[in-house]
């Protein structure tokens, strides 16, 4: 079967994102941890008061609009990712999280080969099992989409 352009991007997004996982976690957690400016109140004649609790409480309560990478590129949607990716990791055995966190660190088939013992080939095998079932749960959550759908499909 042809992968279509959708399928292709969906694929290349989740490789993306687990490429860069642990940069999405920093810069969410920065950005969880950054107060400067916030206030609440101002409206109906009430001056702007600082409150750090409720502003605390407003930023848990609201999901991150996106994040930009140190290479420019704008995930959105991070802190769901971020989900998606932990319990894509949780759901694998425990041999194979830890091959697939290694290859994701950016050690490449051949170094993770060596440190498993296993062959590129085999470390590619799990890396593509790995990438559909990482790219099956990002689709499952809204993330991605693998097909183009007529407009009447979409709600």
């Amino acid at each position: 079967m042809q992968k279509t352009d959708t399928r292709k991007k969906a694929y290349a997004l989740v490789k993306r994102v687990l490429y860069n996982i642990k940069e999405i976690e920093r810069l969410v957690e920065e950005a969880r941890e950054d107060t400067h400016g916030d206030h609440t109140g101002g409206s109906s004649g009430h001056a702007f008061v600082s409150d750090p609790t409720a502003n605390a409480a407003i930023r848990a309560a609201d999901e991150l609009h996106a994040v930009r990478l140190s290479d420019g590129f704008v995930v959105y949607r991070p802190e769901t990712w971020i989900r998606v990716i932990k319990k894509v990791y949780n759901d694998c055995p425990a041999f194979e999280r830890d091959v697939m966190k290694t290859y994701f660190d950016g050690y490449g088939a051949e170094e993770t080969g060596k440190m498993y013992y296993l062959s590129d080939k085999m470390v590619y095998y799990n890396r593509n099992e790995f990438l559909s079932f990482a790219v099956a749960a990002a689709c499952q959550a809204g993330l991605v989409y693998v097909i183009d759908l007529p407009r009447w499909c979409k709600s």
